[in-house]
């Protein structure tokens, strides 16, 4: 079984972004197992908290980071603020980058739900982002949704059948994607 961390970069109660990942787990193939680890009660990065206590991180990053360094890929998805990125799924990038970090070389992969321009310039950010600890990000297929509101019932779970169809495809390409990874990196 492999195990993905999912991360929804949005902290809002009726996200698309947390709905899209939801739907990633419900249509998930066989043998990935995708985990959706909550980031809202990290604290906002500050270098004053680490090595602030007992141990080097605050407790809730700390399990955090724990998640993290269980999985063996992880799946954002990344909302779009002014362009970029949300400053949730970059606190938690900056939470989770600092060394050694869980981050380091996993393969990854990224989707995304939003208004007018969908996600493609966060999305883009992102990858810049992420090459600081060496992320894996999938290529291709990309997913992100423009105008997605319509596609989402009002508690933010999808309803749509194509987009549905699509994440099987996209998860099958990252299940490929990861399986690759691990077979470039198996010591044997």
């Amino acid at each position: 079984m492999i195990k993905v961390a999912g991360i929804s970069g949005s902290l809002r109660n009726r996200s698309l972004n947390s709905g899209l990942l939801r739907a990633a787990t419900r249509l998930a193939p066989k043998g990935l197992s995708i985990e959706i680890i909550p980031i809202i009660d990290l604290p906002m990065f500050n270098q004053d908290l680490e090595n602030s206590g007992q141990t080097r991180f605050p407790e809730v990053v700390q399990i955090f980071r724990d998640h993290l360094a269980s999985a063996d890929a992880l799946l954002f998805t990344i909302p779009e603020n002014n362009w970029s990125v949300s400053a949730a799924i970059k606190n938690a990038f900056d939470w989770a980058s600092r060394g050694p970090s869980p981050l380091d070389g996993k393969p990854a992969a990224i989707m995304g739900a939003g208004g007018r321009g969908g996600t493609f310039k966060a999305q883009l950010h992102f990858r810049q982002i992420a090459s600081h600890n060496d992320i894996r990000i999938m290529p291709v297929p990309e997913i992100g949704l423009s105008n997605a509101e319509s596609s989402f019932n009002e508690s933010s779970d999808l309803e749509d059948s194509a987009i549905a169809e699509q994440i099987q495809a996209f998860l099958s390409a990252f299940d490929k994607w990861i399986q690759d990874h691990q077979n470039k990196h198996d010591p044997t």
